[in-house]
């Protein structure tokens, strides 16, 4: 097939990628240092948003700065920004930054709280409390309640900028739905199962429940996408049913299983139920946990207030059940997955490539598991398919896809706004070595508020199909320059509450790793990191096995915990 080819194309341009430059025509590693422009040094997490985003600021930049006398003691003028490329995130920067030149950096999976306490980072409040750019507003008016509150609740000072929202969940090719007429038709009874029987049809109204254009927000884009679980699967069947591969994922990192536990946890929960990990605080609202199973094997659930004293809850949670029980259900028929995805040496680039090829191939796969950059990342792939397949492979229409956000037709939604998670926890901000030389200091500043100018912003949106984890907006025409699945992206997450992972709680802060990494780890049995593993284990495990398994006693959570709570006036 021509993507066996396309693939040695793709280990040749890896093998050379170390010497390849940017289409601004700036070498990506080799830049020539100019002895008479003062340095900066930039890092950047090049994973799913790539660098072209940070070259065009860099141009920008160096052109409004080029007069400018950065160092009191030389005789440099302007500024030349040496963007390093890179995949070191926080597990490696941990131990790595405070020996690294690098002066600013763009990264993710940051444990802020430890950082800050361990002076790694550099104060940026006057950055965070300036206007980027004349005539607009502070970065600090940018930020929401929750970020402010919680970027600064060490000592009242920020040390760093939120960066991207990273969202898992599931993509979907709307070209092969709409070909192959993967809808639900508002007549239940019209004789197809169900499903719509022409591209006229009326489609029902999808997990939001609504049609139409309403407050700027077009809710019609999930019309006909399922609205509850068994929907859900019911269309899977019917996938089969027309020669349609349901999913593809990675196999060689099992943590992108995690993507659509989460992404079923955040669809079906409130903000205040997918903030309970960060908060054990649900106020006055109550929250849906599962206390047990009745003879049939069904979740009891009752609704719950948690304080700190029984935060043990966050693991019993109905969203989490669910989250496991729909995995556990992909799982449950071969014919729902393709093949590759259960194979450890198949990467998340290769399933890109064969969700991107499979229509293509006459070989359709209708859903991806991946995150909201997934199409930034599968650049290569997408320019491949269309030097192989020309035309048919231009213009192609992906979309993030919506997931139910009841669990059957008797519930209701729990909220009228979508919930999503910010997962990556992505942070912009300025090593504190640079702490020690002022005018260094005062031209990372420059730069890292410049980064936030509403024009910056915008610019990495439209570069990247990407939202920065503050609030701005797009222009129209700036929208309309988005990819079909970029801008369906944009429009669903108008609707939706963004939980990112901060937390003035000291039972988070001190325990960051179990509550974003390792929440979904289990002691059923074995010990379980993923619940793919127990899924597919020999003999496999039921939901309920996993789900038990994730949970703590009052004494167990007590324990381990205690040290942390809020004394009680």
């Amino acid at each position: 097939m021509k993507r066996l080819a396309s693939i040695l194309v793709l280990s040749i341009i890896v093998l050379s990628g170390f010497a390849g430059c940017s289409k601004n025509g700036i070498n990506n590693t080799t830049e020539k240092i100019d002895r008479n422009r003062t340095q900066l040094y930039v890092s950047n997490y090049n994973g799913g948003i790539g660098t072209e985003w940070l070259y065009e600021i860099k141009a920008r930049f160096e052109e409004e700065y080029k007069d400018y006398k950065f160092e009191s003691d030389t005789d440099k003028v302007g500024v030349q920004l040496i963007i390093n490329p890179n995949k070191d995130s926080g597990t490696t920067l941990t131990s790595t930054l405070p020996g690294s030149s690098d002066e600013v950096f763009f990264a993710e999976d940051i444990p802020y709280y430890d950082w800050v306490s361990k002076g790694m980072l550099a104060d940026v409040s006057d950055v965070v409390k300036s206007a980027a750019a004349e005539g607009e507003e502070t970065i600090e008016n940018k930020l929401t309640a929750e970020q402010r509150a919680m970027l600064t609740i060490s000592d009242g000072k920020y040390y760093a900028l939120p960066h991207y929202e990273h969202v898992r969940g599931l993509q979907y090719d709307v070209d092969l739905f709409e070909r192959k007429l993967l809808y639900f038709s508002m007549d239940e009874n019209n004789g197809n199962q169900g499903f719509v029987t022409s591209a006229t049809e009326q489609r029902s109204l999808g997990p939001d429940g609504k049609t139409g254009v309403i407050d700027g927000i077009d809710y019609s884009l999930d019309d006909g996408l399922p609205s509850t679980y068994d929907e859900f699967f019911r269309l899977c069947d019917y996938m089969v049913q027309r020669n349609v591969i349901p999913f593809v994922w990675t196999g060689m990192y099992n943590d992108y299983t995690l993507y659509i536990e989460g992404a079923i946890f955040d669809a079906y929960s409130t903000k205040t139920e997918a903030s309970l990990a960060l908060t054990f605080d649900s106020g006055d609202e109550t929250v849906r946990v599962i206390t047990g199973f009745d003879g049939s094997g069904n979740p009891v659930i009752e609704n719950v207030k948690v304080t700190e004293q029984t935060g043990y809850y966050v693991f019993q949670q109905a969203g989490r059940y669910y989250g496991l029980d729909f995995l556990r259900r992909m799982l449950s028929d071969k014919r729902y997955y393709h093949t590759l995805s259960i194979d450890s040496t198949f990467s998340h680039l290769d399933a890109q490539e064969q969700f991107i090829y499979s229509s293509l191939e006459n070989e359709p796969i209708a859903m991806l598991m991946d995150g909201n950059y997934w199409e930034n990342e599968a650049a290569d792939a997408f320019n491949r398919s269309v030097a192989d397949y020309g035309s048919r492979a231009e213009n192609r229409r992906f979309a993030w896809m919506p997931l139910p956000r009841r669990a059957d037709e008797e519930s209701s939604a729990a909220s009228d706004r979508a919930v999503m998670t910010d997962s990556a926890r992505s942070y912009a901000f300025i090593n504190a070595t640079v702490e020690s030389d002022p005018d260094k200091l005062n031209l990372a500043k420059m730069f890292l508020r410049y980064c936030y100018s509403d024009t910056s912003l915008q610019e990495f949106t439209v570069e990247t199909g990407l939202k920065k984890a503050v609030d701005y907006s797009l222009l129209p025409e700036q929208e309309e320059q988005l990819t079909y699945y970029a801008k369906s992206f944009w429009n669903y997450r108008k609707n939706a509450d963004m939980v990112y992972n901060l937390s003035g709680n000291a039972i988070f802060m001190n325990n960051e790793t179990t509550f974003t990494k390792n929440i979904w780890s289990s002691q059923a049995g074995s010990s379980y990191a993923y619940p793919y593993n127990a899924f597919r284990s020999s003999g496999g495990m039921t939901t309920k096995e996993y789900f038990e398994g994730m949970w703590l006693t009052s004494s167990e959570w007590t324990d381990r915990y205690r040290q942390h709570f809020t004394e009680s006036d």
